[in-house]
Formats: structure tokens, C-alpha cells, sequence
């Protein structure tokens, strides 16, 4: 069967394939050892704020309550033995410095809420004769705010969750929430409170809370909830997100350039039940033809009163205007009106 190799042709052809992957070897050894050399040079590789990666130059800073202690953390390659020691000097941007052995520090930031902060980390490495070199440099924005509870309407995402930059939205989408609150966790994981979510037409006193029709076999219509889950600390708050296993309807699916506002609430499991039997008590409620709410019924229900201020939507019968995605200010307890 290796007949064909025989002879001068095979014996060539042999040859060949020993250059081709001889080259290809040293060629893959080449970046390789390119690689490896860099990973062997001090750097930094991540720096992280309360465990969320801060990016250089994306220009969405990460929110940060003013006074409130947080925790800044890096991973990095170390210096070889015998070719220095590790120091850090971090410039927060607010006016206050440090010069450490390590990455690892917690600070509270300084500031007015809304001041964009330039924080500046230098890796450096220090001689036996006290020499000094900038062997990396990490540059980040925080965006300062109230250190305050907070709950509030993020944004929102196709039924696919995939993100939506702009206030014109379609018939079907995912409202994303985050909060921040002081709550032990084990109060958390006991309580469990869940967001509801709510749309009002533009001009109209109604509120219509956004149910599902029953699942197969059922014969209750359901609130579209999510529940809270911490994701991220402000210091000594809390930090909790949400986002509904299914999208929320807005309108009529044929509904064109029409306002509604939008807002969400956080409730207790049976709260949830109580907002029910209030718009659907008789097994109604298809989404968006539900007997309307009250605000002041809604509030009284409210866990801890948490409710997001609303967002003033476009109702398109397409996606896309080009609107650019408006995200409110966090508030103490906000409140719609």
C-alpha cells in the first residue's frame, strides 16, 4: 500500500512534508515563545471593583456611592525572583492617593453624585536601590452616586434579551431592573421579593399590571415577575438586578407612535397574589385588556415602598428609531408618579 512512496518521487515527497512541518513548528513555537515571554513580564491583566471588571475606554463608567467603603482588587503577573518588588499607586480621581504593597485595597470614593472619576492604578517595580519603573498602567472611570437605596428601570431588551439602544420599542420586550438596598441576605433568600412590572397609556389614569396568560393546563392568568438577586455590593448595600424569564407586552401589537410609561414594583410573593385578585379576580386579564390599578393601591403594597420611577416609551410597530436609550438617575426610594 505504500507502493506510491518508492523511488525518487516518494522519497521527495517525504522531504516535503518533513520541511512543511518543521516550518510550521517553528513557526508555531515562535508566537508561542512571543506569548509565553509576555506572560512572563509584570502586568496587569484585571482590575475589578466589588468583582465587576473595569474596562479602559468603553465609556460606561461603573456607578460607585459616594463615602460608602468598596472593594478594589487586580490580577496581575508578578515579577520574577531577584528582578524587583511589586508596589501600586492608586489615584482614585477624587483627590486621595495611595502607595501599596498590594492591589487589594478598599476605599470610599469622594465627590458630588453624578462626577465621573478617573481612577489611575501604575503597576510598579522597585529595585534593590530603590529605583522605581511604571511596568503597567490601568485607567478606568466611576460614576459617582447618592449613597442611597435605589430601585430603578434599567432598560430594556428584545424578546431574544438582546439590548435595545433606544426608546422606541416593539409590541414584545425585557424590562431590566437594578436596585440597591440594605437587606441581609438571609432576609433576601427568606423574603424573596419579586418585581412586577406596569405600563400606562399616555393620557389615561389607568394601570395595567403585565400578566401572562394562564400555562397549559392552568386557568389563572400570571404577573410576569422576576426575582432579585444580589449581583454586586455598594459598600454596605446591597446590590440586586432582575430580569423576567419571559418579555412584558406593551400596548396592541398593532399600536404605532404611541406613549406609555413604564415602571416596576418589588413585592412579597403574596402581595403579588393581592395585586391579582385585584385585576384578574375573575380569571380575565389577557394581557393588556386586565381591570386597571390604582397607584395608590400599588404603592401601599410596595415592598419597603420600592418603586422605579417611570420611563416615558415610543410604542413602534418596528424596532428602531435611532432614540438613545435614556437610564434615569438612581433616587432614594424612588417613586412613580
Amino acid at each position: 500500500m505504500f507502493r506510491f512512496l518508492r523511488g525518487r518521487s516518494g522519497a521527495l515527497l517525504i522531504f516535503s512534508l518533513l520541511v512543511f512541518v518543521a516550518f510550521t513548528a517553528w513557526r508555531y513555537l515562535g508566537r508561542s515563545g512571543t506569548t509565553l515571554v509576555e506572560f512572563d513580564q509584570p502586568k496587569l491583566s484585571v482590575v475589578a471593583l466589588e468583582g465587576i471588571p473595569l474596562l479602559e475606554n468603553n465609556g460606561q463608567p461603573v456607578d460607585v456611592m459616594v463615602g460608602e467603603p468598596v472593594k478594589l482588587a487586580c490580577q496581575r503577573v508578578s515579577p520574577k525572583p531577584g528582578k524587583g518588588i511589586a508596589r501600586f499607586h492608586f489615584d482614585y480621581g477624587d483627590g486621595t492617593a495611595d502607595d501599596l504593597n498590594d492591589c487589594d485595597v478598599t476605599h470610599a470614593f469622594k465627590g458630588q453624585p453624578g462626577q465621573v472619576l478617573m481612577m489611575d492604578l501604575q503597576y510598579l517595580v522597585e529595585q534593590a536601590d530603590g529605583t522605581k519603573t511604571t511596568a503597567d498602567r490601568y485607567r478606568a472611570e466611576v460614576r459617582l452616586i447618592a449613597a442611597a437605596p435605589f430601585f430603578r428601570l434599567r432598560g430594556f431588551g428584545t424578546a431574544k434579551n438582546e439590548a435595545i439602544q433606544s426608546l422606541s420599542l416593539p409590541h414584545e420586550v425585557m424590562p431590566y431592573v437594578d436596585a440597591a438596598m440594605k437587606i441581609d441576605r438571609e432576609v433576601l433568600k427568606a423574603q424573596k421579593p419579586t418585581v412586577a412590572f406596569f405600563a400606562r397609556r399616555d393620557g389615561e389614569d389607568a394601570i395595567y399590571l403585565r400578566v401572562a396568560p394562564p400555562k397549559e393546563g392552568g386557568q389563572k392568568v400570571r404577573a410576569i415577575t422576576a426575582p432579585l438577586k444580589n449581583h454586586r455590593d455598594y459598600g454596605t448595600f446591597t446590590g440586586l438586578a432582575a430580569v423576567p424569564g419571559e418579555p412584558i407586552t406593551l400596548g396592541n401589537p398593532d399600536d404605532d407612535r404611541v406613549l406609555f410609561d413604564v415602571f416596576a414594583g418589588v413585592f412579597t410573593a403574596t402581595n403579588i397574589d393581592v395585586l391579582l385578585s385585584k385585576c384578574c379576580a375573575e380569571g380575565s386579564g389577557a394581557v393588556g385588556s386586565n381591570t386597571p390599578l390604582r397607584m395608590d393601591e400599588i404603592r401601599a403594597l410596595a415592598y419597603e415602598g420600592l418603586l422605579s420611577e417611570p420611563l416615558r416609551i415610543v410604542r413602534v410597530a418596528h424596532e428602531g428609531s435611532g432614540v438613545k436609550m435614556f437610564t434615569p438617575p438612581p433616587s432614594a426610594a424612588a417613586t412613580a408618579p
